[in-house]
């Protein structure tokens, strides 16, 4: 994919972590200016100090995806400087497989190579030093936390990068690169500043600020990181240090803002948002600049901590003025500024640059206010979680996780009517020689990401197989499915091993995983939802690889749920084995239990009506508040939720499913725009997932 560009880093700093580069060089004004590139961990890419790209796309370990950007309309002056911020993170981490930092790039025009990296290239390196080294991981799952030391000099890298001073380093060459295309959209998005300043006034530090023990993010056995005390400036420790002194008056222009010596201000975008922070900054003296973000609010003020992670980025600024932005993204709709200094501090246009799927344009038609609230929350809740890989949440991870994905590859494919990111996603599951650490056959529960502590969800590898099914009818790729013939095959005897006499898997090993409720205290020994799920994947292997003898194990399979496990009207959760080595129900059944039944073909409306009427009826958002049931454990948004409404889209119940809709996600919609992880807003307010109900309204509304 490159005419010259070698894979290059600086000399002696291959093994660091949480080293950053600036990368630099001067070309002319040419037509049909085309950049090339890769690296890892991230990059950034200015032309004459506009921000221009975010990269690389993610893919399995040991390959990257090249990204190419028509610079042409950048290029407008005589002389134009090209300059590239390179983060090398070389950690484990959910959100990134781990890898050495390099970058890999050149810029063409036709045939012309006009500026290429290599060990004598024309590239100049430098280390940025202001990029403070030694901090915190930001989550279990995620890379480091931001820390920086700017001089004024310093932070115009982008459009001076010889009169920053930084350190020149040399550079070598590394061996050549597994390349992949990019294969999904650019994910740079628009900038919103922030609409409105909620609070304003001062801090004083408290003497010992004190954060809970849990909030630590290390050491952990399994990750890389750096050891507490090599901690340099601890991000976490500064969230907490600050007691807040709001005034009466509240600026009203939140797009410029004259803060007081050891002042603050509080803003709000009005609805959560994902990307880059950004804001251009005065100093009168040498401030620390504190920001602090979360997406709801914990009495009053930002809780930096509340999501076991560390959203808080800290600048230790000269005096002058800076430009500012992130090499990460972040996700909140509340941003808390501190700015501890003697003299007054300027902000400007304080905001975010989106990082997410491009814009949509897609229209609910419904006259219905709430409707139409809940699926734009729906809109942003896709265009947030879709970058380069289906996520998770876009805050806490950033994390590829199956499951997840069958719900969001839906969503892509109702709004825009293509797959593409859902191609790339699957894909690189099958890209991967091999995925260390886990057992033979067994996929990884999230992907690109990287697992030491070999933990798994044997659940999330039978969803795997059901999306890639559902993605062969909407896409009609037989390519990819066959590609995918060895490993499916390979997973299947992973499970074949943990099959008892009765044909049920008994025992998985790793973390069974059915829901955040009750439901998952009940996952061994024999767990039926987890086996209704194995029904429905032998299922879809048959049919998706001409295998009828799975088809035959997995009714079986079913047959003996339908006949085995009743207490009542409802299924059971699971059975365990007593001192005589006999099954034995534990008698305990959840909400979510039945959904799965119904949904994975142990049970229908006619073959249990009873039960059906009982969960149609009896069951939904207003079950607790009416005291239905109490012995029946709730089902949670993820998984319970999703799929009572999926069951009730398949029976054309469409008025109760815009009722229930409004029940489960307006509150959402209504506090951060977004959808969330769970029923309540106690961890992520954003969760890729939680965007399916687009698909329902969509199919209701927009197909009458």
């Amino acid at each position: 994919m490159f005419l010259q560009a070698k894979p290059v880093f600086a000399a002696d700093m291959e093994k660091e972590m949480n080293l950053q580069l600036g990368f630099y060089t001067r070309v002319p004004c040419v037509p049909d200016a085309l950049l090339r590139l890769t690296g890892a961990t991230l990059y950034e890419v200015f032309i004459n100090g506009t921000f221009i790209h975010r990269g690389p796309a993610r893919t399995c370990a040991g390959k990257f995806r090249v990204d190419e950007i028509d610079v042409s309309s950048y290029l407008i002056r005589d002389e134009n400087v090209i300059s590239i911020l390179l983060q090398s993170s070389n950690c484990y981490s959910y959100a990134v497989p781990q890898s050495v930092g390099f970058l890999q790039a050149e810029l063409v025009s036709g045939e012309r190579v006009l500026a290429h990296t290599a060990a004598d290239g024309d590239f100049h390196c430098v280390h940025m030093t202001s990029r403070v080294q030694r901090t915190l991981r930001f989550s279990f799952q995620r890379l480091f936390t931001e820390v920086y030391r700017l001089t004024q000099a310093q932070s115009h890298f982008s459009v001076s990068p010889e009169a920053a001073a930084y350190p020149s380093v040399s550079l070598f060459e590394q061996a050549k690169k597994a390349l992949l295309p990019r294969d999904v959209y650019p994910t740079d998005g628009e900038r919103e500043v922030a609409r409105t300043v909620l609070a304003s006034g001062t801090v004083s530090e408290f003497p010992t600020p004190v954060y809970p023990d849990k909030r630590e993010y290390h050491p952990s056995p399994v990750l890389s990181c750096f050891a507490p005390e090599n901690i340099e400036i601890n991000s976490a420790q500064i969230a907490h240090a600050y007691e807040y002194h709001p005034t009466d008056a509240v600026p009203v222009d939140a797009a410029a803002l004259t803060l007081p010596a050891d002042g603050y201000a509080l803003l709000d975008l009005g609805q959560e948002r994902t990307g880059l922070i950004t804001l251009r900054v005065s100093t009168e003296a040498p401030t620390r600049l504190v920001l602090l973000f979360d997406e709801i609010l914990t009495d009053g003020q930002v809780d930096a901590t509340r999501l076991d992670c560390c959203n808080a980025v800290v600048y230790e600024l000269a005096a002058g003025e800076f430009d500012l932005l992130t090499m990460e993204a972040y996700s909140f709709r509340y941003l808390s500024v501190i700015a501890c200094s003697k003299g007054k501090t300027r902000l400007y246009d304080t905001g975010i640059f989106r990082i997410g799927f491009p814009k949509i344009e897609k229209t609910l038609r419904s006259n219905d206010p709430i409707e139409q609230e809940i699926f734009s929350a729906a809109i942003e809740t896709f265009r947030q979680n879709v970058a380069d890989v289906y996520m998770d949440c876009p805050s806490r991870e950033r994390a590829g996780w199956l499951c997840d994905s069958f719900f969001t590859s839906r969503v892509e494919y109702a709004l825009t009517g293509k797959s593409v990111v859902e191609r790339a996603f699957l894909d690189n599951f099958l890209q991967a020689e091999s995925f260390p650490s886990l057992p033979d056959g067994m996929l990884p529960m999230c992907y690109p990401s990287d697992h030491p502590n070999g933990v798994f969800i044997p659940n999330w590898a039978m969803w795997y197989v059901l999306e890639l099914e559902e993605y062969l009818a909407r896409s009609g790729d037989h390519t990819l499915i066959e590609r995918a013939r060895e490993r499916m095959l390979a997973l299947h005897g992973f499970f074949t091993t943990y099959e008892n006499s009765d044909g049920l898997l008994e025992k998985l090993p790793s973390w069974v995983f059915v829901e955040w409720s009750h439901a998952n205290d009940l996952v061994q020994e024999v767990n039926f939802p987890t086996n209704a799920l194995y029904a429905a994947m032998l299922d879809a292997l048959a049919r998706l690889y001409e295998l009828p003898a799975l088809q035959k194990k997995a009714e079986r399979i079913r047959t003996y749920i339908r006949t085995h496990t009743l207490v009542g009207d409802f299924f059971c959760d699971n059975a365990c084995r007593d001192e005589r080595g006999i099954l034995r129900l534990s008698g305990e059944c959840t909400e979510v239990c039945q959904y799965y039944m119904f949904y994975f073909g142990v049970a229908s409306p006619e073959s249990h009506a009873a039960l059906w009427r009982i969960l149609t009826e009896e069951f939904g958002p207003d079950r607790a508040r009416h005291g239905h049931y109490p012995a029946i454990y709730p089902a949670n948004s993820f998984v319970g939720n999703y799929l009572r409404q999926d069951l009730l889209f398949r029976e054309g119940r469409y008025e109760q499913i815009l009722r229930e809709i409004k029940g489960y996600f307006h509150y959402m919609a209504q506090k951060t725009g977004t959808l969330w992880e769970n029923a309540t807003d106690f961890a992520s307010c954003n969760h890729g997932f939680a965007s399916h109900v687009a698909v329902w309204l969509l199919g209701i509304r927009n197909n009458q």
